[in-house]
């Protein structure tokens, strides 16, 4: 059983196609409950005439591509002598792990440029993610097998190529055990909690980082990408940190704002300096009025009319 697809000119592995069909899903799932927040008259700012779920959306989309373009030709960054050397192979070559995760972290930076620069609802923005990861999450544990470390528990898998002598731990389905506890968990939080606070995207960061995380401890060993964790440990312990973090955030926001009130104009203020200026026009008045009783008296006391003295 090959794990190789040709499409054309191009050799593409299952285990990508598989990637991009549960990429996808990701995106229907996000794009619906986007669709939805924008219909509901979500708050954010954005483009004229767009709302930010819109926003988003479009924002991940050029996400994706990013993503798509540095896997494709991010080796050309490691070997630029393949430009003019066999430019004809640019096209038939496919990026690796190494690829991957370039587009991912040019995917992240420009993530938190447009959020920053364009003032996105980031609350949103990992509100969404959350319904996409466990959506993809899902699909690509049900579509795709993934044998872990060898077991003796007895719900391993044996190995169709390894003569089933051997039971291996279902990785897939742990991480569809995940994906289900954090869709679990964002269906009992849509009862009290609403798109856009950032609270469903933190608890299902939390779950999903932490269930990754334990499940990688069950896989066989891999290269280490960085103090002696692999790059998917590395993703699951963000994830995690995010969940743990970001009510901390929300706390130290909160009480800022508390401290630091913004300033709004007091009614009562407004119209204590109404009251203050009506009573000065009065006064301005009244003055202006005895100056002119004043310069009448003067009058009358000239001229022929003159008492004597």
């Amino acid at each position: 059983m090959t794990d190789i697809v040709e499409i054309g000119p191009l050799v593409v592995k299952k285990e990508l196609l598989l990637l991009l069909a549960s990429l996808a899903l990701a995106w229907a799932a996000i794009r619906i409950k986007l669709r939805s927040f924008d219909a509901s008259g979500g708050e954010g700012e954005a483009r004229p005439g767009v709302g930010p779920g819109t926003a988003i959306l479009d924002m991940l989309g050029s996400a994706s591509f990013i993503v798509l373009i540095v896997w494709k030709f991010g080796h050309l960054l490691f070997q630029p002598s393949l430009l003019w050397e066999r430019p004809l192979a640019i096209l038939l070559m496919n990026g690796a792990e190494r690829e991957v995760w370039l587009g991912l972290l040019a995917a992240a930076a420009y993530i938190a440029y447009r959020v920053h620069k364009s003032n996105l609802p980031y609350q949103l923005l990992l509100d969404m993610a959350a319904f996409g990861a466990v959506a993809g999450i899902a699909l690509h544990a049900l579509l795709q097998w993934r044998y872990g470390a060898v077991t003796p528990l007895p719900w391993g898998i044996p190995d169709p190529f390894g003569g089933g002598s051997k039971l291996y731990h279902p990785l897939n389905v742990y991480m569809l055990i995940v994906a289900l506890a954090a869709g679990v968990r964002l269906w009992r939080l849509l009862g009290t909690e609403e798109a856009g606070t950032g609270k469903l995207g933190q608890e299902a960061a939390l779950v999903i980082g932490i269930g990754g995380m334990l499940v990688t401890f069950a896989d066989k060993p891999g290269d280490p990408l960085l103090l002696f964790l692999t790059g998917e440990q590395w993703v699951y312990l963000g994830l995690a940190a995010i969940g743990v973090i970001f009510p901390a955030m929300k706390h130290n926001r909160g009480r800022k704002e508390l401290t630091n009130p913004p300033m709004k104009p007091d009614k009562d203020a407004a119209n204590g300096d109404s009251l203050a200026q009506r009573e000065h026009a009065r006064e301005s008045g009244q003055t202006q009025k005895n100056g002119q009783d004043g310069q009448t008296a003067d009058k009358k006391l000239e001229g022929p009319n003159r008492p004597s003295t």
